[in-house]
């Protein structure tokens, strides 16, 4: 018995090993062979040859580059594009504006139609040497002639002469590609498209962009990984922001036949936008021939420190070799080590207090924009003890669908609050209504002097106090406020107790009239010009419309005006912060300094807001002041949204955020805890207009298509459109914005 039980067992061990294995080069290592764990670090040069060393130690973040596959652009002789992929929805703006309809599925193939005569989409076309177009279309109503154009050039003509799906290829006209990025435009009526392949070479084996992605199984029990699969010819292309301190890490293996004549090459290729050059500049990471080293696959880490805080294209290549040889290029991730956090005993606070300043500007606080000229010395305390994020966008351009999100955690056109007639939707949860839910006890308080942000425009509320001044027809100033907040809370001693406050203060709002002692800070000289405080709303309408030109010292006294009120604003807020000290309870609030958005004074040919998205109106200050949680004071650059201070006030409070919330608790970022995945910082204009921003760069969209893109670091003041010298950030910028569409749709 026990030598059948041995025999068995003999029998049976290479099977399982085989099963383990998800290869015979598996067993080549474990028994010798090599080991899997080595890791290759290519320091960036011009060229880099691979070196190993010790790789950094973890644990660490990481953000998947092929979870999904949809970002990835394919080439196989050439790029594929196929419209009915889910990744083609990538390449333009949903909405219409673009002129494709929804995908159909037929019984073999996905498909989108043409909508109207047009629909168009952005590509990246990185060669020039393209002599044709395949393209497999039908016609609704056969003939049709089908257009071509690349930036509105047209470069080749089809005729489409069946209603059943054919693959066409027509010469391309030549010299009409000179740049890597484009927008394709296709013209004709009643067409539907399945796929399109800028041709470098004949049509390789039917393969299409599914064919490019697979998941590789690490043995029977491993984990299966997204890995791309390039045969000879191929090129995955990669596009990133890569972060401080990051690593892109990746394996690789060949497979290939033992007797081939011309081994399969293979390279990788980061390029770089150079800025002082005027340029793009290559890198080359690897750049190998397939051997047995390869087969048995290869663990790769590359620091891309080099490359921090830049749009960078990655771009993996294959060339020679036979036809059933192959690279799989497996689990390709950006990586970052985790830092351990500043604060892990952080004391959370007992109280809240949201300072809200309407219409304050980011430029206008003198800590947050050295050399302004401004004088806001209680900000600048707050900025110099506090956590400041430099680059927070409110996601709207004026106050009530902007305070609506910071007050659900929504976006206004989830919640149902951009308009002035709207009314919540079913399932918004206000800030209020989410504590009192949670901690009863808690006192919860709104002091405002903003009439949009009341009941009479749908804004709910679960509060113990609650004013509304110009609702009330009362005094509003930034003193009435803390009047009516300090003297109820003084008599009853209200502040003994946990509390959260929102404080709406419209002082920096029209009309500007600041006492004559803030005035004179920024325009000491007599006055007797038309401009009016009285009448500084209409006025700056009319300098909108263009009905009224102002000369300098009209002007100058009008800045005066605002800049005064914001002098005033921070008094009040100083004087906020004295009375929480006198209560003895400031050690122990969260006070967060915040605002719905700034004013334009004709920074972009107009004045006021409500009207665009540019920085003056939608890049707004936040600060968090609450030296015993947060005893460091810091700088925090990513792009963030002003309705995430909905859930960081929850959790600070130890209340869990409700589900089905848009935003993401910035705690983790005040805590010292940055992730790596981040979504774009958006903003709207009505029911119109969008802003992205994400890295340094933001995007502007007007009707559904592109219409500025900036450098929000190198040019906070949005003056230099990089539509045109920054096509490769375009494309990048684009492809993000139509996945936020994608994962922000709502019925």
């Amino acid at each position: 018995m026990k030598k059948i039980a041995a025999f068995l067992l003999m029998l049976l061990l290479p099977v399982a090993l085989l099963l383990l294995a998800d290869s015979y080069e598996y067993l080549y290592e474990l028994f010798g062979g090599g080991s899997r764990e080595t890791l290759q670090l290519q320091e960036a040069e011009r060229f880099i040859s691979p070196r190993n060393i010790v790789a950094p130690q973890g644990p660490f973040d990481e953000v998947k580059l092929l979870e999904p596959d949809w970002s990835a652009d394919v080439s196989l002789g050439g790029p594929v594009y196929e419209p009915g992929d889910p990744s083609f929805a990538l390449h333009f703006l949903s909405g219409g504006a673009y002129g494709w309809s929804e995908i159909y599925k037929g019984r073999k193939l996905s498909y989108r139609r043409i909508s109207g005569w047009q629909a168009s989409f952005m590509a990246y076309l990185p060669d020039a040497q393209y002599d044709s177009l395949e393209i497999k279309a039908a016609a609704g109503e056969a003939p049709q002639k089908l257009r071509v154009l690349l930036d509105e050039t047209e470069i080749c003509s089809i005729v489409i002469d069946s209603n059943d799906f054919k693959t066409y290829r027509v010469p391309i006209k030549p010299g009409t590609l000179k740049y890597a990025y484009y927008n394709v435009t296709l013209e004709g009526r009643g067409i539907a498209v399945s796929a399109m392949r800028f041709a470098l070479t004949p049509a390789p084996e039917k393969r299409g962009r599914s064919d490019f992605f697979a998941r590789i199984k690490d043995g029977f029990f491993g984990p299966a990984r997204k890995s791309a699969i390039l045969r000879p010819g191929d090129r995955l292309t990669l596009q990133i922001d890569v972060p401080e301190e990051s690593y892109l890490a990746f394996e690789y293996r060949c497979e290939f036949d033992g007797g081939q004549i011309q081994p399969l090459h293979f390279s990788l290729r980061a390029t770089q936008y150079d800025v002082s050059a005027g340029k793009f500049l290559d890198y080359y990471y690897l750049a190998e021939d397939a051997d047995a080293a390869c087969r048995r696959g290869r663990k790769s880490l590359i620091d891309l420190q080099a490359h921090a805080g830049q749009t960078l294209r990655l771009e993996f290549e294959t060339s020679g070799g036979q036809q059933d040889e192959r690279l799989l290029i497996i689990d390709p991730r950006i990586i970052k080590k985790q830092k351990p956090e500043l604060w892990p005993e952080f004391l959370k606070p007992r109280n809240v207090v949201v300072w809200l300043s309407d219409t304050l500007r980011y430029d206008r606080i003198n800590a947050l924009a050295p050399g302004n000229g401004m004088i806001t010395p209680n900000y600048d305390l707050a900025a110099e003890r506090g956590i400041v994020f430099t680059r927070a966008y409110a996601q709207a351009s004026w106050s009530k669908p902007s305070q609506a999100a910071m007050l659900t955690g929504r976006y206004p056109q989830h919640s149902n609050m951009l308009e002035p007639d709207d009314r919540p939707t079913r399932g918004t949860v206000f800030m209020s209504e989410a504590i009192k839910r949670k901690r009863p006890k808690m006192t919860t308080a709104e002091y405002s002097a903003n009439g949009y942000v009341s009941s009479a425009f749908g804004f709910r509320y679960d509060l113990d106090y609650q004013r509304n001044m110009i609702r009330e027809r009362r005094a509003n100033r930034g003193e009435d406020l803390l009047a009516a907040w300090f003297g109820v809370w003084e008599k009853e001693r209200v502040y003994t107790s946990p509390f959260m406050v929102w404080l709406g203060s419209t002082d920096v709002h029209v009309a500007y009239n600041p006492e004559r002692e803030f005035l004179n800070l920024y325009d000491p000289e007599p006055y007797s010009g038309p401009i009016n405080p009285f009448n500084t709303a209409y006025l700056m309408a009319d300098i909108s419309r263009g009905r009224v030109t102002l000369p300098e010292r009209d002007w100058r006294h009008l800045l005066a005006l605002y800049n005064g009120e914001v002098s005033y604003n921070d008094r009040q807020f100083g004087l906020m912060l004295e009375r929480l000290d006198q209560w003895g309870v400031l050690d122990e609030t969260a006070v967060f300094i915040v605002s719905d958005h700034g004013e334009e004074f004709l920074d972009h040919g107009a004045a006021g807001h409500g009207h665009s998205l540019y920085s003056e109106i939608v890049h707004v200050p936040l600060i968090v002041l609450y030296p015993r949680g947060f005893p460091e004071a810091r700088r925090i650059d990513r792009p963030v949204e002003m309705m995430s201070i909905y859930p960081t006030i929850l959790e600070m409070l130890d209340i869990k955020p409700p589900a089905g919330i848009d935003a993401e608790s910035l705690l983790p970022l005040l805590t010292g805890q940055e992730k790596l995945s981040a979504g774009p910082a958006a903003s709207f204009n009505r029911k119109k207009d969008a802003s992205f921003a994400l890295g340094r760069h933001r995007l502007m969209l007007e009707n559904g298509r592109p219409s500025r893109l900036f450098d929000e670091v190198s040019d906070p003041a949005d003056r230099y459109d990089l539509r045109e010298s920054r096509k490769d950030v375009l494309y990048f910028m684009l492809k993000n914005a139509a996945l936020w569409m994608i994962e922000n749709r709502r019925n």
